[in-house]
């Protein structure tokens, strides 16, 4: 088959959870037999014209059109599309999130009706989206992926010794700075804890640069010299291994994956979970058997959770290897084919 994958857009540094997901599964598509096409583009208009020319230049017609989205209104990139470029392609829209912006509304729920078929990640997306319109029979629900062969369980001494943590204890996040990810309230939860441990420190990978209001908070709370930023691009897994805790205070599940990659991806390194109490995330792993969870926004909560981790090792392992249990499951190999069937449906 023919496959023309639509994304609003994502960015080139190898931490974006976008990018990383649909690369990762056009290359389990192509690995099975199928021609991938991939636009990230947010201009509609451009998406066409960007599909006409590959039309044209390949001599193609696309067997099926795949949208990736975190709103039902981006819908009309792949109707349109197909309208426009090739009429008897199927079509497929993927709804990955909350949509942070005002047209992200699941009023446009409704649109969705015009695809062929919806997915989506969790049980509680589903609730919504045909409480918002959407018809039941055109939703079905498919986790979200993770390529298990490549995030996999590290040395970590050793890569604490080619990065230069040396024996530091490492409380990490990765991705980004948008409010309902909660970094300012990881910021106030770590403060005691490396300003107390001067052999712990937080380690934070942005998808982008420091935000100004980042800097400043992480001055006024006196423990600039206790976190380090890392904004360049890096090896992920490498970096998840460096971490004796992975830390997601999510405020609001606006804006994440119901199934978010990057709680996925530690859980298939071994990687200890601190994370927050929302339905979404407990379709996943359950709270205080794999993983941690805090009262979202709840920072002398989010901090208890991170020091019973620190300072209990057998505890922390004991979580991680039961997340870790659970990982096979999100493995990109069992995901693929339930879009193949669809595709083929």
């Amino acid at each position: 088959m023919n496959i023309l994958i639509l994304s609003h857009s994502f960015l080139h540094n190898g931490k974006e959870a976008t990018e990383i997901t649909i690369n990762s599964f056009a290359r389990e598509l192509e690995e099975k037999g199928h021609t991938v096409h991939i636009i990230p583009e947010k201009s509609i208009l451009k998406t066409i014209q960007k599909a006409r020319k590959l039309k044209k230049e390949k001599n193609i017609s696309f067997d099926v059109i795949h949208g990736f989205s975190a709103a039902p209104l981006l819908a009309t990139k792949v109707i349109l599309t197909k309208l426009l470029v090739s009429r008897k392609a199927r079509t497929v829209q993927t709804i990955k999130s909350y949509s942070k912006h005002f047209f992200g509304s699941l009023y446009f729920s409704p649109l969705l009706n015009l695809i062929d078929h919806v997915t989506v990640s969790t049980n509680q997306f589903k609730k919504k989206l045909v409480q918002c319109g959407c018809l039941n029979k055109k939703i079905q629900l498919i986790r979200s992926h993770i390529d298990t062969k490549k995030f996999v369980p590290l040395n970590q001494r050793e890569l604490k010794q080619k990065y230069g943590y040396g024996d530091k204890k490492i409380i990490f996040y990765y991705g980004s700075f948008y409010r309902t990810k909660g970094v300012p309230e990881l910021l106030k939860a770590s403060q005691r804890i490396v300003q107390g441990n001067p052999n712990t420190i937080l380690l934070i990978c942005p998808r982008h640069s420091v935000d100004q209001d980042i800097q400043e908070l992480t001055k006024s709370l006196n423990i600039t010299d206790r976190v380090k930023f890392v904004t360049e691009n890096v090896n992920i897994v490498e970096y998840l291994n460096l971490a004796d805790v992975l830390v997601l205070p999510y405020t609001s599940m606006i804006g994440t994956e119901g199934n978010p990659s990057c709680l996925i991806e530690a859980a298939a390194c071994k990687i200890p979970i601190v994370t927050s109490n929302f339905p979404e995330l407990r379709e996943i792993f359950t709270p205080e058997k794999e993983v941690l969870m805090a009262d979202p926004g709840n920072i002398q909560e989010l901090e208890q959770k991170i020091i019973e981790i620190l300072s209990n090792p057998l505890l922390a392992q004991k979580r991680a290897e039961q997340a870790f249990r659970k990982t096979k499951q999100f493995d990109i190999q069992k995901i693929t084919p339930e879009f193949i069937n669809i595709y083929s449906s």
